[in-house]
């Protein structure tokens, strides 16, 4: 829902996008042909759609029809996107951020998306399997190890082993964090010490 209107997003063998109303007519139809890499389409508040196009390139389009394609540094056609707020404490104040994630084999870029401003740039032992917002975390998840982020600081205990399949959440209403993980078969739940 954006701006009081529902939008179906329609991606068409990655060259043709459109926004559709509820009842499947067209809404907003983007005349620029792009060919997208396999991630999802992702959006933020505003209704702006990102995809990374077939040549590395970061698409933007716009709810009013137009679109953008702009370089990032160490964007590929093989990396990881998503965008998603986070609330970040900067000393002692809670801002809200909207950000774009994406990976470069085993680095993870992250930039404001007003200005495209880098925000961090971390780097993991192996490649980045696979991104995630999990009740304001940032979870990154390589092919033996999970890591999680709490306000862009590693957790303690982090990473752990596992096979990349887990859920965060407050499982038995306590008021605290739980993370469910596989790893070779079994089910570990740990409370997740979060300050």
């Amino acid at each position: 829902n954006i701006k009081d209107k529902d939008y179906i997003l329609i991606d068409k063998n990655n060259t043709s996008t459109k926004l559709l109303a509820i009842n499947g007519s067209d809404r907003v139809t983007f005349d620029e042909k792009k060919e997208f890499n396999s991630n999802p389409i992702q959006f933020d508040s505003k209704g702006t759609l990102y995809a990374i196009t077939k040549e590395g390139k970061l698409w933007q389009g716009f709810i009013d029809g137009n679109t953008s394609t702009i370089s990032l540094p160490n964007l590929t056609n093989s990396s990881l996107l998503i965008q998603s707020v986070l609330n970040l404490v900067d000393s002692a104040e809670t801002k809200t951020f909207e950000l774009l994630f994406y990976t470069n084999n085993n680095k993870l870029h992250i930039v404001n998306i007003e200005k495209f401003k880098p925000i961090k740039e971390i780097t993991f032992d192996e490649k980045i399997q696979k991104v995630e917002i999990n009740n304001n975390l940032l979870c990154v998840s390589t092919s033996d190890h999970l890591y999680i982020y709490n306000n862009m600081n590693i957790i303690e205990g982090f990473p752990i082993e596992s096979s990349g399949f887990f859920n965060i959440g407050d499982f038995n209403n306590t008021g605290k964090l739980h993370l469910i993980d596989s790893k070779n078969g079994f089910l570990y739940n740990y409370e997740l010490s979060i300050e």
